[in-house]
């Protein structure tokens, strides 16, 4: 069996933290959770109380807030170290339909040579979020929604799936992308 980490990078967003990890333990392909924590002053911690003590998740709390990308670098690093297989990073406001992760890995089975996976976001009305477009190239935006498979070059950390190699072959994110000193 596959080993998928599912990493979840928060800060002061329980609400929607919890609902998140609904949607991820709502899967219909299994994933182990690890929520990088950076520093939430909004009780967080203790709202995951039961989920951590029911190994439900892994829970990690940096020591200050590192920025979104550096909470990634940190959940990505962390669940290489433990052996993780692939990696399914999201911010804590993702909500990932039932099927998202199988659709990505229906795409991995098929072999091809990839760096990373995405999923199309969509924003609360359905609509295509505009904040999170893939990029086939630094200046050229996706607009084909409607293929199943389209090649990107660029894309965010919202339901994107990274294999053990790449990490392995390319390195972590790069820590300091959107990084704010709090």
């Amino acid at each position: 069996m596959l080993k998928i980490a599912t990493i979840v990078v928060t800060y002061n967003r329980k609400e929607k933290l919890i609902r998140c990890l609904q949607h991820i333990q709502d899967q219909n392909l299994s994933t182990d959770i690890i929520v990088i924590d950076n520093m939430s002053t909004d009780g967080t911690q203790e709202v995951l109380k039961s989920l951590i003590q029911n190994h439900k998740i892994i829970y990690k709390r940096l020591e200050k807030n590192i920025g979104g990308a550096g909470g990634f670098s940190e959940g990505i690093k962390y669940a290489y170290n433990l052996g993780y297989e692939y990696f399914w990073v999201m911010d804590d406001d993702c909500m990932p339909k039932q099927d998202a992760l199988s659709k990505l890995m229906a795409v991995n089975n098929r072999k091809l040579n990839y760096g990373f996976l995405a999923s199309k976001v969509l924003w609360k009305d359905g609509n295509i979020c505009t904040m999170n477009i893939p990029r086939k190239t630094p200046f050229k935006k996706v607009i084909d929604f409607d293929s199943k498979l389209v090649t990107i070059s660029m894309a965010s950390f919202v339901s994107l799936l990274i294999p053990r190699k790449i990490v392995k072959d390319v390195g972590l994110p790069i820590k300091d992308f959107f990084y704010l000193d709090r």
